[in-house]
């Protein structure tokens, strides 16, 4: 994850912002019952909501329960306050949002973060629905500092492309054997 890498050398901090499918505790091997961004929206201390990992040399603040206001927390002063007093702390605040194909809850965020990273998902994310998304952003004024291809199928692409990929047999002369 980019945050796990920006944690290398920067303080930073991963916020689960998405209310409506969180999935970042459990995919940090966290417990269900931690306290995170929802508790400190309603006035919990960071102190007690934001949790470090030292194994990754990361602090988040997740998101452990499913909320049915989720674009309105994330709309609130309660949030903006909530990153205000943050920035203090870190050197870089990741915010995950749900994908914004499916709900608006990233636009807010956008609109308060310094900038943001359009993530699309290699083989899944079409190349119109990825436009139409950077079209929104640039239409609300979010900053978009650049576009990040995950799960990206490298063997897939190499057969698709086949001599011409970065495996295959364009790069020989410049690598040798063809490998990188």
């Amino acid at each position: 994850s980019y945050a796990i890498e920006q944690a290398r050398t920067k303080k930073t901090l991963l916020i689960d912002a998405d209310m409506r499918k969180p999935s970042l505790h459990s995919m940090l091997k966290m417990p269900a019952s931690s306290l995170g961004l929802v508790e400190m929206l309603a006035g919990s201390s960071a102190e007690k909501c934001v949790q470090f990992l030292p194994e990754l040399g990361l602090s988040v603040l997740v998101t452990s329960k499913r909320v049915e206001n989720a674009h309105d927390l994330l709309m609130s002063p309660e949030f903006a306050e909530a990153l205000d007093s943050l920035r203090n702390q870190f050197e870089l605040i990741v915010i995950d949002t749900p994908p914004l194909e499916l709900v608006s809850d990233a636009m807010p965020v956008g609109l308060l973060a310094t900038g943001m990273i359009y993530v699309v998902k290699g083989g899944e994310t079409l190349i119109p629905m990825a436009r139409r998304g950077l079209d929104r952003l640039h239409d609300a004024r979010v900053n978009v500092l650049g576009v990040i291809l995950n799960a990206h199928d490298f063997e897939r692409a190499g057969r698709y492309y086949g001599e011409y990929s970065a495996y295959g047999a364009y790069g020989k002369g410049y690598y040798g054997d063809g490998k990188a």
